[in-house]
This record gives C-alpha cells, sequence and structure tokens, in this order.
C-alpha cells in the first residue's frame, strides 16, 4: 500500500487580527507566515481603506533580512522579503505601520493577488490561504486632567564608535555605543544601496550585530550602516562604513624570461599591493574565490596578469609565478668600470715615468721606469752610475668605449 503525499502549504497572516484604534493612533500590524517546509521568499501585497488610514512605515524581521521591494500609500502596501538561510514554521516577515484618520468605521486590511510564499526546496509558490484583519475605529479618549505631561522627546540618539570586527570569511561583527537605549539596525550590501537589513529590536546603548548571512562572500568589500530608533521612534543613521572579508592568500613570485627573480617589481591586484624582496617574492591577502586581475609594474613597464584563487586557508597561500619581460641595462652600461679600470691603469703608468717611479701608488709600473739600481734593467751598470738607453715611450691604450643612445 503506497503513503499518501502531502503537499507542501504555508499561510499569511496579520497579528493582531482586530483591535480597537483610537482616532490620531498608531495602528502596528505584523505580516507571519506560517509553513510547514522551509521558505526563502514572501510578497506580501496589501490593501488598506485610504479614507480610514494613512499609510505610515514598513519595519523588517530579522527571518527575512534581504529587502526586495518596500512600498506603501494610496490604499495598498507590497513587501517582497528573503530568507537565508530558509526559514519554516510560524515567522515574522516584517511590521507595517498606519494612523486611523477618522473616530469611526472599520478599516480591513487584506492580502490581495500577487502575494506568495516559497518553497526553498522547488522554488514554487506554496501558499493556501491568507488571513486580513479588521480594526475598529473611534474618538479618541476624553483627556483626564493629569499634571503636565513631560516634553516629548523629540531628540534622536547620539551614535558613537561604530566598528566592524571579528571579520571573518563569511562575516563580521558590528558594534558601537548609543546615548539612549535604542534598537539595533545593520543595512550592508556591495554598495551603498545595501540591501540586506539585520535588526535586533532589544533596547541597548551597546549595540552588537553579527552579520553571518549566506550572501557574504570570502575577499570581498562590503558597505555598511547602522541605525538606532529611541523607543519615542527618533532614529539616528551613521555615514557608510566599509569592511573586506578574509580571503585567500597567494604567494607571487615575479620572475624574468631567464627564470632569473626580479627583485622592486609593484604588484597590485585591486588596492592589494605589495613590491617583491630579492628573491621576487611578495605575499598577498584577502582575495575573492575565482579570477582576479592585476598587474606588475617594474622599470616603467606595466605587465597586466590574472590568476583563479581557488583556496581560501591563509595559512597555506596559493603558489603562483608571473613571468615579466623585465627591461635590463645596455651592455656598454655593464663594462663601463671595466673600461674605466683600464684606462686608469694606462694613466698610471705614464704618470710613474714621468717622476721617475716615485709617484704614490704606482706599484709595479714604477718599477719598470725607474732609473736607480740595477735589478732585472739590463740597461743600468753594475756600478750603478746612470748608464740608461733611451726607451720609447709605451704606446697609448686609448679603449674603444662603445656609443651609448643619445638620451
Amino acid at each position: 500500500m503506497s503513503r499518501p503525499v502531502y503537499a507542501a502549504s504555508a499561510t499569511l497572516s496579520l497579528s493582531p487580527g482586530s483591535s480597537n484604534v483610537a482616532q490620531g493612533a498608531t495602528l502596528t500590524v505584523t505580516i507571519k507566515v506560517n509553513a510547514d517546509e522551509p521558505v526563502n521568499g514572501v510578497q506580501a501585497n496589501l490593501s488598506y481603506p485610504a479614507n480610514l488610514l494613512d499609510f505610515l512605515s514598513i519595519g523588517s524581521s530579522s527571518a527575512f533580512s534581504v529587502v526586495a521591494q518596500n512600498s506603501g500609500g494610496g490604499g495598498s502596501v507590497q513587501i517582497g522579503r528573503g530568507a537565508l538561510p530558509p526559514v519554516s514554521g510560524s515567522q515574522t516577515v516584517a511590521t507595517v505601520r498606519f494612523k486611523a484618520k477618522t473616530n469611526a468605521g472599520t478599516a480591513t486590511i487584506n492580502f490581495v493577488g500577487g502575494s506568495q510564499v516559497i518553497s526553498a526546496s522547488s522554488n514554487k509558490d506554496i501558499m493556501t490561504g491568507s488571513v486580513g484583519g479588521n480594526y475598529t475605529l473611534k474618538p479618541p479618549a476624553a483627556p483626564t486632567p493629569t499634571a503636565p505631561a513631560a516634553p516629548k522627546d523629540t531628540i534622536p540618539p547620539t551614535l558613537s564608535g561604530v566598528n566592524s570586527g571579528n571579520i571573518l570569511v563569511t562575516g563580521s561583527t558590528i558594534t558601537w555605543t548609543t546615548s539612549e537605549p535604542s534598537t539595533s539596525e545593520v543595512f550592508y550590501g556591495f554598495d551603498q544601496n545595501y540591501g540586506i537589513v539585520q535588526v535586533d529590536p532589544a533596547l541597548v546603548t551597546e549595540h552588537k550585530v553579527v552579520l553571518n548571512s549566506a550572501l557574504i562572500r570570502p575577499g570581498t568589500t562590503y558597505h555598511f550602516m547602522v541605525k538606532s530608533v529611541d523607543p519615542s521612534g527618533n532614529a539616528a543613521s551613521s555615514p557608510d562604513n566599509t569592511f573586506t572579508t578574509k580571503g585567500g592568500a597567494l604567494a607571487i613570485t615575479v620572475v624574468n624570461k631567464k627564470n632569473k627573480p626580479v627583485s622592486g617589481a609593484k604588484v597590485n591586484f585591486n588596492e592589494r599591493k605589495g613590491t617583491t624582496n630579492k628573491k621576487g617574492q611578495v605575499l598577498l591577502k584577502d582575495f575573492p574565490l575565482g579570477k582576479n586581475f592585476g598587474a606588475i609594474e617594474y622599470r616603467g613597464k606595466t605587465t597586466l596578469v590574472n590568476v583563479v584563487v581557488s583556496s581560501i586557508d591563509e595559512t597555506k597561500p596559493q603558489a603562483v609565478t608571473f613571468k615579466i619581460d623585465a627591461p635590463v641595462s645596455p651592455i656598454w652600461i655593464l663594462l663601463l668600470p671595466l673600461i674605466a679600470l683600464g684606462a686608469l691603469a694606462v694613466y698610471l703608468a705614464r704618470r710613474g715615468k714621468g717622476r721617475g717611479g716615485g709617484g704614490p701608488g704606482l706599484g709595479r709600473f714604477s718599477k719598470r721606469f725607474s732609473g736607480s739600481g740595477s735589478g732585472n734593467n739590463p740597461n743600468v751598470s753594475s756600478t750603478g752610475s746612470s748608464n740608461v738607453t733611451s726607451q720609447p715611450d709605451p704606446p697609448i691604450i686609448r679603449p674603444s668605449v662603445p656609443r651609448g643612445p643619445d638620451l
């Protein structure tokens, strides 16, 4: 006997489903999803009576942190959310705030066409039903004589010490401090449009939000902004900040066409920079997986290179060798020291002959032309008298210096 196959199902509902709302007061409804299997997306479209309610705002949830759509007004609200990782059971999708415009009537808020709940396994809509809400509007309560109310708080919290720490391969911890208890919200993404939000509604002054979305990739720079809202609804946001996740490491070696190491080459991979040492080596870190493009500059010449990073283990850098056409000095420049030494030797020899061998530093050249002592000179008599046969001057060797390129 075969077992029955049960179809996946999910429902959307509003909480609370009903309440009394005084004219001028705020009505906050929570959109809930109840799914019997993991889901990763919800599209919630609402209708409301624009003559009875004013749309105010939409709030996010931590379960559905990917914000795809946020719009409202004129009698309709559209909310698109994604969940990473997928969630199941009863979860909060978002909250919507309205303001009661009149002191009588019933405001009905319903889910309308286009609302969906997407299964993580089949990527199909498994929504089987929805439940809206009915809200009775009433006159505001008659004021009772009380002591003068404290002035309403209109000052937003002050943010300080915004920091990204404990940066890992797929996440980071964002911390900051506020001057009064307030919520913790972090908006982040590849640019200043952000697109992902993580929310903690607890009212605190020391804020800590751990970002660990499955969308965060190794070796990638992310923009983020923090936001805190105090109990009176005053909000404060930080300027844009960035953090770069940990990534792969490259042990780079640069050689010339003769496979000799090139020292002093400047290696640049999208702001990951370094200069090779005497062994032609440099270590660069925090690369994203996949193909990375860079450039190597040496003696005014730039070589474009690329490498596929396949590992993010920083303890075992991936070895890669780049061969470049490294310019070398012309041969005549390398021979200049030898040519100069030869010319100096001839000069010293001539100088020694002119001074009778007494010049300093002449060494063995002075002995050849000395006029005292018989030594090994056959032209000096054994009695020590001068009997030197006139010798012709040695020929002057003028080394030929190759002409260098015109500068």
